[in-house]
């Protein structure tokens, strides 16, 4: 189960992908009295999708954490690659980042949104 955020391997606990929601829009044809009531007098046109949106939560050392916020504020794209997913692998951008630290423990947990750029 590896997930990697450029060459950095994250440790997940928690993690969900939303897919690119395709928009459709259907608009009339100018009608054909010629045509039979079972022909459609319409066209359907697809006109782009949502961004793939990953939702992440897991924990790392202060470093990592410090070069996830570095990396959010900076709007820098990276590959993120998840092996157990079917091998995703998108080039995205940190959206949302925050962390919290548990006393007695030398790790910082955070929770991470990843956009598709």
């Amino acid at each position: 189960m590896a997930i990697t955020w450029g060459s950095t391997a994250l440790n997940i606990t928690d993690y969900s992908r939303e897919g690119g929601e395709l928009y459709w829009s259907e608009h009339e044809l100018i009608p054909d009295p010629t045509l039979s009531s079972a022909t459609p007098q319409s066209v359907l046109q697809g006109f782009g999708r949502k961004r793939i949106v990953v939702k992440i939560t897991g924990y790392g050392t202060d470093a990592e954490c410090a070069t996830f916020d570095t990396d959010k504020w900076a709007a820098t794209s990276r590959t993120l690659a998840i092996d157990f997913d079917n091998s995703f692998s998108k080039t995205m951008m940190i959206y949302s980042f925050t962390t919290s630290q548990t006393k007695g423990v030398n790790k910082t947990f955070y929770r991470m949104e990843l956009i598709e750029v």
